[in-house]
């Protein structure tokens, strides 16, 4: 399940990339805006920049890791890839999973039968939740190549899952992997 969730079915709580305190929804101090993204100072991004060349999230930036310890990790690419291809795993969307009210993507390994719930949590930008129950929003652990102000998610929908990048202060939930 998601950071901060008690069944499979909840969203859990909202992460900035590299952030490590989750939230519930917007409050006072997080509205996922540049303006309260931690790893940035009014003009620069402070970390896993051109500058220290860092493009994978250290343990104490990883979500995963510090709320939940040990070998949990965020996902990696490969990971992420994984679940989205189809050789894989199937991906059927499911409305109101197994009586829940919730949406999301059942994933379902071609190798061993294994199921995953992804629920369509959506995702928070500028003070405002979009997408619920309709998308669902999950960060992995490296930045996008080619903009270091975006990193690297999974999104499901009714339609797909993919893996694209967006900008790193957007509230998404976090999926951790045992390694």
């Amino acid at each position: 399940m998601n950071i901060g969730a008690e069944r499979e079915t909840d969203h859990g709580l909202y992460f900035a990339w590299g952030e490590t305190q989750g939230y519930s929804g917007i409050t006072n101090e997080k509205t996922f805006s540049w303006d309260d993204y931690k790893l940035r100072t009014e003009s620069n991004i402070t970390k896993y920049n051109a500058t220290d060349g860092l493009t994978t999230l250290e343990a104490s930036d990883d979500a995963a890791t510090v709320n939940w310890g040990g070998n949990w990790k965020m996902p990696t690419l490969e990971q992420v890839s994984e679940l989205c291809n189809t050789e894989n795993c199937t991906h059927e969307w499911v409305k109101n999973y197994n009586g829940s009210g919730i949406n999301g993507t059942l994933l379902t390994s071609v190798r061993n039968g294994n199921k995953l719930f992804v629920p369509a949590g959506g995702g928070y930008s500028d003070g405002s939740l979009n997408g619920f129950g309709f998308y669902g929003f999950m960060w992995a652990n490296l930045l996008s190549p080619e903009d270091n102000t975006y990193a690297v998610y999974m999104s499901i929908d009714s339609t797909r899952i993919l893996y694209d990048a967006n900008p790193r202060n957007l509230g998404m939930q976090v999926r951790p992997v045992f390694v």
